[in-house]
């Protein structure tokens, strides 16, 4: 059974090298767009964020709040920090001893949402028209999120009561300023790869299927192609394989179980959608611009004073980072 399935991975792959080298014009401008999703959006939304959550869970400063708090204020900040924040989240939480494994595995396919400046910002204000839309997508997504983390956890799950070896604060930022790279680079590499693939496979496919099949493989590209309100719900609530891959890789400590996290991430889109069918019918949004959406994406770059903010902040992290690196290489 494995040979087989490697030999059709094998078939797939060589499949899409023969065509990416005849379509390398297409390959070029899909990575070019790629690259410019990652400078304008991913970096500066997720690598302060990342930076100060990872500093916050290895503090252990968390567990001061009791156990089961603790636990909600990790899926908190994993509903507000950006998708594959989450994994990382809960990966060092389980190498520090504040939640076990087992636990971080059960609750983890919960922990991934889309964050604020996506929802609101991209998919709300420059897709549908609507900064109301898009605060209701992702109070919904949220809501959505809850339900399947308080099913699965049980009301069970706590932080354990172990005592943690205190770390200097020092040592905790440098060693959260490199893995926050590592986790930011990996992100923008997943997006780049399965940006480029989708748009060289959506060559093959009628405009419908492409779209869909996009939302599946990478929902940045695929969301944004969509005209209908719910399929793009669906796609930002389930995340699409770029984004669980990111999670995967970002759960060094977990061993999550892809196939799980892809069933979960199935029933929050189901639920999402439903939620916002609902909330429609109670609370109407009379907004021209969801009959006529605009199928283009703004790369214009921006970001104001959140991105201003954000990249002084990671360059003096960074500086800080290559001062630590000299000195200890010197020692």
């Amino acid at each position: 059974m494995n040979n087989a399935k490697n030999n059709a991975l094998i078939l797939i792959f060589s499949i899409l090298s023969i065509i990416c080298i005849f379509k390398s014009e297409v390959i070029k401008n899909a990575v070019v767009e790629a690259i410019f999703i990652c400078i304008n959006s991913i970096i500066p939304s997720l690598y302060t964020v990342t930076f100060l959550i990872t500093v916050i869970i290895r503090s252990g400063a968390i567990t001061s709040f009791g156990n089961r708090f603790a636990v909600l204020i990790m899926f908190a900040l994993s509903q507000i920090a950006g998708y594959p924040v989450g994994a990382k989240l809960l990966s060092v939480a389980v190498e520090n001893e504040i939640i076990s494994q087992k636990d971080a595995e059960k609750i983890l396919p919960t922990m991934i949402c889309a964050g604020p400046p996506f929802v609101i910002t991209v998919i709300g204000i420059q897709k549908l028209g609507s900064n109301k839309i898009g605060v209701r997508l992702y109070i919904i997504m949220i809501i959505s999120n809850l339900l399947l983390f308080l099913i699965l956890s049980g009301f069970k799950i706590k932080t354990q009561n172990n005592i943690l070896i205190p770390i200097k604060f020092k040592d905790n930022i440098f060693l959260s300023v490199k893995e926050t790279a590592r986790c930011v680079m990996n992100i923008c590499l997943f997006l780049i790869l399965l940006y480029s693939l989708n748009s060289v496979v959506s060559l093959y496919l009628p405009a419908k299927i492409s779209t869909i099949v996009g939302c599946i493989i990478e929902v940045t590209g695929g969301a944004l192609k969509s005209n209908n309100i719910y399929i793009i719900c669906a796609a930002v609530s389930f995340s699409g394989l770029c984004v669980i891959m990111q999670v995967i890789n970002n759960a060094v400590n977990i061993k999550p179980s892809y196939l799980k996290i892809i069933i979960f991430r199935i029933l929050a889109a189901f639920i999402s959608v439903l939620l916002l069918k609902i909330s429609f019918s109670i609370f109407p949004i009379a907004t021209p611009v969801i009959s006529n959406l605009s199928t283009t994406l703004d790369l214009t770059f921006g970001g104001g004073v959140g991105f201003i903010i954000s990249l002084v902040i990671s360059t003096i992290v960074f500086m800080i980072s290559i001062k630590s690196f000299t000195l200890h290489n010197k020692v």
